[in-house]
């Protein structure tokens, strides 16, 4: 039985087709995707000093320097946009550039083709202990006519972000109240504090009255 069981083994080996190696190959592929590190930075991408929206980066940084994922905006909004993105970064100099390159999903009313895709570039740098990438971004349409913003893109780790609203929220808490303002209070604004008193006047006689106040305005 163990001699026929080993000749069963050796024909199955000898009976490998070229689709079954694609097939393995495919799966040693999708494997080594699902353990390759994923990296999320969330931060906001600002135009001008109004207009902020929530933005968010997902990948996956591979041998040859290159990144590949996607991009999350107006996280949880009534404009979230979902884009793959695929970009290269440079450990050594800590720069890091990427690009929207189609629009995956939308919550948006907006047609696609008048959509923004962005070019981000941006460097990591160390700021009040915190690693953050922070850059610059330009956005363009496939769509003629579209005018498109610029601006500027700050990310950092999901737990440094808390980390540091954290902090911020206990620094406010620790903050005395303002002092509210204190009205004067007016004594004749509350008729029963008026005092009447009563003066008889002899006819044909001349009267001077000075009226004085102790409340100062």
């Amino acid at each position: 039985m163990d001699i026929k069981f080993n000749m069963n083994i050796s024909v199955k080996l000898m009976n490998i087709t070229p689709k079954s190696i694609l097939l393995f190959a495919i799966f040693l592929f999708f494997i080594r995707g699902v353990n390759a590190q994923e990296t999320i930075l969330k931060g906001v991408i600002a135009v001008g000093n109004t207009q902020y929206m929530s933005y968010q980066i997902s990948y996956q940084a591979h041998k040859n320097n290159t990144i590949t994922g996607f991009s999350i905006s107006d996280l949880d909004g009534s404009e979230e946009t979902k884009a793959s993105i695929s970009g290269y970064i440079d450990t050594k100099k800590k720069e890091m550039y990427f690009e929207e390159k189609i629009i995956l999903s939308t919550r948006s009313k907006t047609p696609l083709s008048e959509f923004c895709l962005m070019k981000v570039n941006g460097k990591f740098e160390r700021k009040a202990g915190k690693s953050v990438f922070s850059g610059k971004f330009t956005s363009e349409s496939t769509g003629k006519g579209i005018l498109c913003d610029s601006g500027s893109v700050v990310l950092m780790t999901e737990k440094e972000l808390k980390e540091i609203t954290t902090k911020v929220s206990k620094a406010i808490d620790k903050l005395p109240e303002p002092d509210t303002l204190k009205k004067k209070e007016d004594p004749y604004a509350d008729p029963s504090k008026w005092v009447r008193r009563e003066l008889d006047l002899e006819p044909e006689s001349e009267t001077v009255f000075e009226l004085k106040s102790d409340i100062s305005y």
